[in-house]
C-alpha cells in the first residue's frame, strides 16, 4: 500500500512597516503542503542537495519495506523519484536515516541503521540479539544512491544516527542510539562509506534518539 508524507514548505510573508511606526512586528506565516508518494512504514527524513543543481532533495527510510529513497527537489516545493528510488536495505527493519559525504567524494551519500535480515539476522534470533547495521548508500552526484555498505554496529537495535567528525581526521564519523542495549555506538569513518568497531557507551534505558554538537560546558573550578 503507497503512502504519503507531507512536505510543509515554509513561506515568510514580511509585511512593510512604515518608516513612522515605532513599533515592530512578527512575520505572518504561511504554509504550503506537497504530498511525495513513498513506500509502506515512512520514518526517517533527511534533505541535501543530492544531485547538486542547488535546489534541496528529501531522502527517507520505507521502514516496513526495508528501502531508502530519494526524491529530488525543483526548488519549488516539486519532488520527482530519483533513478533507481528505492534502494533496498536488505534488512528486517531499517530505522534512522542521517546525511554526509562518507567516502570524501564532496558528493552526499546517506547513512540508515537497521536491524540485519537473511543469514546474519537469523543467526542473531537464534542467540537471541536482534543485532544492527549503519549502512551506508553513497550518492553518485547526480541523483542515483548505490547499494548498501554495512558496518556492524554490535550492539541491539539501533534506532537514530547522528554524523560528525568526532576525532578531527577529517572523515565523517557516525553516533548511534541502541535501543535494547541502553548505550550509544560511536563508529569512526574509515573515509571509504564503511566505518570501524563501535566503541560503546552506557546511558539510560532505551535511549531512542542522538544528536551532535558542540558543548562549551566547562566545569567550575
Amino acid at each position: 500500500m503507497n503512502r504519503a508524507i507531507t512536505i510543509s514548505v515554509l513561506f515568510l510573508v514580511l509585511a512593510l512597516l512604515s518608516p513612522a511606526n515605532a513599533k515592530t512586528f512578527p512575520p505572518n506565516v504561511s504554509f504550503q503542503r506537497f504530498a511525495v508518494p513513498t513506500g509502506n512504514g515512512p520514518g526517517a527524513v533527511v534533505e541535501a542537495d543530492l544531485n547538486g543543481d542547488g535546489n534541496l532533495d528529501i531522502a527517507f527510510v520505507n521502514g516496513n519495506d526495508n528501502s531508502v529513497a530519494s526524491y529530488l527537489g525543483d526548488g519549488h516545493g516539486n519532488y520527482t523519484r530519483a533513478n533507481n528510488s528505492p534502494c533496498a536495505s536488505d534488512a528486517s527493519i531499517t530505522i534512522g536515516l542521517a546525511v554526509g559525504d562518507f567516502n570524501n567524494d564532496s558528493k552526499y551519500d546517506v547513512v540508515a541503521t537497521d536491524i540485519p535480515g537473511g543469514l546474519t539476522g537469523l543467526w542473531n534470533s537464534i542467540t537471541g540479539s536482534v543485532g544492527g547495521n549503519a549502512s551506508v548508500f553513497l550518492g553518485d552526484g547526480s541523483e542515483s544512491l548505490g547499494s548498501h555498505q554495512d558496518s556492524d554496529v554490535g550492539a541491539d537495535f539501533p534506532s537514530s544516527v547522528a554524523v560528525g567528525d568526532f576525532n578531527g581526521d577529517g572523515n565523517l564519523d557516525v553516533v548511534v542510539s541502541d535501543l535494547n542495549s541502553n548505550s550509544i555506538s560511536i563508529m569512526l569513518g574509515n573515509g571509504d562509506g564503511t566505518f570501524g568497531n563501535a566503541t560503546h557507551i552506557s546511558v539510560g534505558l532505551r535511549p531512542t534518539s542522538v544528536a551532535e554538537g558542540v558543548s562549551n560546558c566547562l566545569p567550575s573550578d
